[in-house]
């Protein structure tokens, strides 16, 4: 796999929908101390998705043919790099991860706007992945199973070595082993369609991923115990 495609896959990987079902999922079973989980968990995805974003564009850049290799490749990046910056994907989640740092208070009245527009954008996210999978037939192909079976046990082994390797216990632990369990985030689907590339296999496996959570779910519970 090349291009857009590849991207696509690292992003499987790298993010989960632990924003979308994480407290749902986690604060009957584990308590109130996971939405600290989820909230580092949102922050993580908010740091993937800008570098993705960029390199989408990138490649996006790199289809235009130009008479020179290193004048192309130079560029390329700078095209990507103006287009990322232009893009909300990329900017708002940075604008609120400094806004928080900083400590910035927003005024209630705009704060509630931004607190009813945020509430909705799970549902409408979940809603623009059924309109995917509507739009595309579920095919189970390799790329999907392996993407699946990738992205519901890699993220959990890997993490499972390094909390004990770096003797990490307590509630994080075992509420960050089952954020690693989730299905993949829904805003990879978006991005596939966005960027026209594996829209039908990202949204298969988001779906297939989705179906293992009754799996996947108590053997992450169960191991971090």
């Amino acid at each position: 796999m090349q291009g857009a495609a590849s991207i696509i896959c690292a992003l499987m990987l790298a993010t989960s929908a632990t924003p979308v079902f994480g407290i749902a999922v986690l604060q009957p079973l584990l308590g109130d101390t996971s939405v600290g989980t989820v909230g580092l968990v949102a922050l993580a995805i908010n740091l993937v998705v800008p570098t993705a974003i960029i390199l989408f564009e990138m490649e996006s850049s790199g289809n235009v043919a130009t008479s020179e290799a290193s004048s192309s490749h130079r560029a390329q990046v700078l095209s990507g790099l103006k287009s990322g910056l232009k893009s909300p994907l990329l900017w708002s989640p940075v604008l609120g991860i400094v806004v928080v740092l900083v400590g910035l208070r927003i005024p209630k009245d705009i704060a509630s706007c931004f607190q009813m527009i945020g509430s909705a954008t799970s549902g409408v996210a979940v809603f623009t992945v059924g309109l995917t999978l509507a739009a595309h037939a579920f095919r189970l192909s390799r790329a999907v199973v392996l993407s699946t079976v990738a992205r519901v046990t890699v993220q959990t082994f890997v993490l499972f070595v390094l909390l004990h390797l770096l003797h990490v216990q307590g509630p994080f632990a075992r509420e960050a082993l089952v954020c690693t369990s989730f299905p993949l985030a829904t805003i990879v689907v978006l991005l596939a369609a966005r960027y026209k590339a594996m829209e039908a296999e990202s949204a298969s496996a988001l779906l297939l991923s989705t179906l293992s959570l009754v799996v996947t779910v108590p053997i992450a519970i169960a191991i971090s115990q």
